[in-house]
């Protein structure tokens, strides 16, 4: 399928780092308050699920073989709503403490999976200062449509978006040191993602005559960018509609 924007997903991102030094479940635990603690707010009555999702330790090994690395210990978090003015709403909330920014959602591939427990993944694509997103999507756009043309992928990937900073939202944009660009993928199990990150050989032979033509590569972009956060987790923990009731 042709990229296409997705008007009906309203999102924002957050990456929780470890500064503290936390373990996985440390950090979780810790995001998982934060987020009840938020979605108590009067404010967060628009927010209807939010996702978190955890690194994969099998996974990452797998993808590094890809020229992909990630920090192993993180918690991303999506965070859906009804529409933009509840997004707007949440976001210029001055108690609303957690950092995360509205972005727009670009759809690649987006297939049924048939599983009630795909497994997710995202490379984070840490932007800096003089960067746009808009210039680097434009740059991995032929790269990504020759990845999702493989056979391999086509048979074990259900979907593949990219999410980005929105311009047109009224909120507070990153602050520079938080501008990423986010490529995510989900797929029917676990396996999935490893029998492609496998297939990893034949994957970079596909892609070179595309990455020669545009002249970056996804190692390239890990010199470039610093390194790509590559993390999956069989299950994701949701949150409002599916875990606390939303306010109408």
């Amino acid at each position: 399928m042709a990229p296409s924007q997705d008007k009906s997903t309203v999102l924002a991102f957050e990456l929780h780092t470890n500064p503290l030094g936390l373990s996985q479940d440390e950090l979780l635990s810790q995001v998982e308050t934060l987020i009840e603690t938020t979605l108590d707010m009067p404010n967060a009555y628009g927010v209807t699920r939010v996702d978190l999702i955890t690194p994969n330790d099998a996974i990452r090994r797998e993808a590094e073989q890809l020229g992909a690395t990630g920090d192993s210990v993180c918690v991303v978090s999506l965070w859906h709503f009804k529409g933009d003015d509840e997004r707007v709403t949440l976001l210029t909330d001055p108690k609303f403490n957690i950092g995360a920014f509205a972005v727009d959602v670009t759809n690649y591939l987006d297939k049924s999976s048939g599983s009630s427990s795909p497994a997710h993944a995202l490379m984070v694509i840490n932007l800096g200062e003089h960067d746009t997103s808009e210039s680097i999507h434009q740059q991995i756009k032929p790269l990504l449509n020759k990845f999702l043309e493989s056979s391999g992928v086509q048979e074990h990937l259900t979907k593949c978006v990219v999410l980005e900073p929105s311009p047109q939202s009224q909120t507070p944009p990153p602050p520079p040191e938080r501008n990423t660009l986010v490529i995510m993928m989900e797929a029917r199990d676990t396996e999935s993602f490893t029998t492609i990150a496998r297939d990893g050989a034949a994957l970079t032979e596909q892609l070179k005559p595309v990455s020669q033509e545009s002249g970056i590569s996804w190692t390239q972009f890990a010199d470039k960018f610093g390194p790509l956060m590559f993390s999956a987790d069989g299950r994701i923990t949701k949150r409002g509609a599916d875990g606390i009731p939303t306010r109408e």
